[in-house]
């Protein structure tokens, strides 16, 4: 009795390992195929692969050429608001009187140290 209970199991177990390898054989099958087609494929994956990174540091250039451009137009409208600053402060101080004028260099100066300490503001952010 044991022995056609064992038997029963052992031809299961054949079967089971004769399915399992036939899907394995299969798979196999369906990998070298995929493994082909992406070996064929490999010289034209990899020019589109140069030509994206192409892409890529042109974009980057152009960024980087980008930012050059708005540093340099940042410090032009500095050096513009400066200059107008300093010329509404000159106009002031030759329209009024001495009085007022000394009231004018007080407010120009606290101006400046405001200016100054919004620039170490903004050079802290930078950094």
């Amino acid at each position: 009795m044991f022995v056609l209970f064992f038997v029963i199991v052992f031809i299961a177990e054949l079967i089971v390992a004769s399915k399992i390898i036939q899907i394995i054989k299969k798979a196999d099958a369906k990998i070298c195929t995929v493994n082909e087609q992406i070996l064929s494929a490999r010289p034209q994956i990899k020019k589109g692969i140069t030509s994206v990174r192409i892409e890529i540091n042109k974009i980057h250039l152009s960024i980087t050429q980008i930012q050059i451009k708005l540093k340099k137009k940042k410090e032009e409208y500095k050096i513009v608001l400066l200059k107008n600053i300093l010329t509404g402060i000159c106009f002031l101080l030759l329209n009024y009187n001495a009085k007022r004028a000394l009231t004018t260099v007080e407010l120009a100066l606290s101006l400046k140290d405001f200016i100054s300490s919004l620039r170490k503001v903004f050079n802290s952010l930078k950094a």
